[in-house]
């Protein structure tokens, strides 16, 4: 089937799921700071009914900042992020359909009004997230990107990370909440179209994710948190190619050309809104306030070319570090067991 078939179907899916509420994404609410989930507890109930994301990955630090979502949907991202980037900051979300910018739209004043604002520090625009020629988007203008549930959905996946990056500032960090696989699933899996509208049938490659990056000039993905998805019945696990399949949350950093740093011995200070004594950094690494932690070059490197600069006391150390990783197929074993 061609690309250009597939985002039709995409784009008609949830034109019809907007309007008959066929089915909501559960939030992963478990796994967020409480300044995050207070604000998430806020958003319209007529917000949430149409919330079909992977799981929420609310960026931290972000106050004043310059925001892209990318695959908008029912908007709750863009409204959280309002929030936090206060009204010196700016949200634009994008959305490839029509309805959802719609609705979207709708919910604005409620939104601005409940965070005590005059007017909108957001907006809603209908486009296509894998051609950023579309966009309206001069490139290296945004501080973050993020995108929840939206990059399983395009035909050319690797077009969006590309998106992505050319429209961060350096330093910037691309949050990124989506579905992936444990393998390649057969030419068939297309049949099911609802399957695949789904997310399930058409989502990358865990090792796809850490090729892309690497090819578009990230860094490597950071895995903050990640949970298996389970099919309804198992003739879909047959059409899906029997993957084991995971929503999984990751964070991804531009950096400037040529930033490299030596591992290092790294203090969080607390200053961070929400995670003024602990901050979770990913699945293995948590710095705690006051606490020394080693970390290596890579994470040593983010950490010094970021916003959060200014979280850490950074001093120099000779030895051999080597920052705790996820094995991916180790991972998938472990969350996917039945």
């Amino acid at each position: 089937m061609s690309e250009h078939k597939l985002t039709e179907v995409i784009k008609g899916f949830y034109n019809e799921v907007v309007k008959n509420l066929d089915f909501v994404c559960e939030v992963n609410d478990h796994q967020m700071n409480d300044l995050h989930r207070g604000i998430i507890e806020q958003l319209s109930p007529e917000t949430m009914k149409r919330y079909y994301g992977s799981g929420f990955l609310v960026p931290e630090k972000v106050e004043g900042f310059k925001i892209v979502d990318l695959g908008s949907g029912s908007g709750s991202l863009v409204f959280v992020l309002s929030k936090l980037v206060g009204p010196s900051g700016y949200v634009i979300g994008f959305d490839i359909t029509p309805n959802q910018v719609s609705k979207a739209i709708e919910q604005s004043e409620y939104h601005f009004k409940k965070w005590g604002y005059d007017k909108p520090n957001f907006e809603f625009r209908i486009g296509n997230i894998e051609q950023i020629n579309t966009l309206g988007l001069q490139e290296k203008s945004m501080d973050h990107v993020v995108s929840n549930g939206a990059i399983c959905l395009c035909p050319n996946q690797a077009e969006v990370f590309e998106t992505a990056f050319k429209l961060l500032k350096d330093g910037g960090e691309f949050s990124l909440s989506d579905v992936y696989a444990d393998r390649e699933r057969p030419e068939e899996r297309f049949k099911d179209l609802r399957l695949f509208s789904l997310g399930t049938t058409g989502c990358m490659r865990f090792d796809d994710l850490e090729k892309i990056c690497d090819r578009v000039g990230f860094t490597k993905p950071y895995l903050v948190n990640a949970a298996p998805v389970s099919f309804s019945t198992e003739e879909q696990r047959k059409t899906a190619g029997n993957a084991e399949v995971v929503c999984a949350e990751w964070r991804l950093f531009k950096l400037p050309a040529g930033a490299k740093r030596s591992a290092a011995e790294v203090t969080y200070n607390g200053n961070i809104t929400g995670a003024d004594d602990v901050f979770r950094w990913d699945v293995s690494t948590v710095f705690k306030k006051g606490t020394p932690i080693t970390v290596d070059s890579d994470l040593a490197t983010i950490l010094e070319n970021s916003r959060f600069k200014d979280s850490f006391a950074f001093k120099d150390t000779s030895d051999a570090v080597m920052t705790p990783s996820v094995c991916i197929s180790l991972l998938m074993q472990q969350i996917c067991v039945p």
